[in-house]
């Protein structure tokens, strides 16, 4: 099967852009090993503060990472 170029690169692109981050991006602690964790304590209704603690997410630059990811990738994956 042969890609497109262009359709490879927005697939990259939308990749990048969308997934929960691997590692935080100032200090380098792996934070998306707790992603899915921190979203179902989300759902059954622990705060923000409870469930990164109970993480043990402790630096405030992990913290605002996991914190600001908004979840797009089934929104913008209906347009490329």
């Amino acid at each position: 099967m042969i890609i497109s170029s262009q359709n490879f690169i927005k697939s990259i692109l939308l990749l990048l852009n969308m997934i929960v981050p691997v590692r935080c991006f100032s200090c380098g602690k792996v934070i998306g090993a707790v992603w899915n964790d921190y979203q179902k304590m989300l759902k059954d209704g622990v705060s923000i503060k409870d469930a990164l603690d109970k993480l043990e997410i402790k630096r405030f630059c992990c913290r605002s990472a996991l914190m600001s990811h908004v979840e797009m990738i089934d929104t913008v994956g209906k347009f490329v």
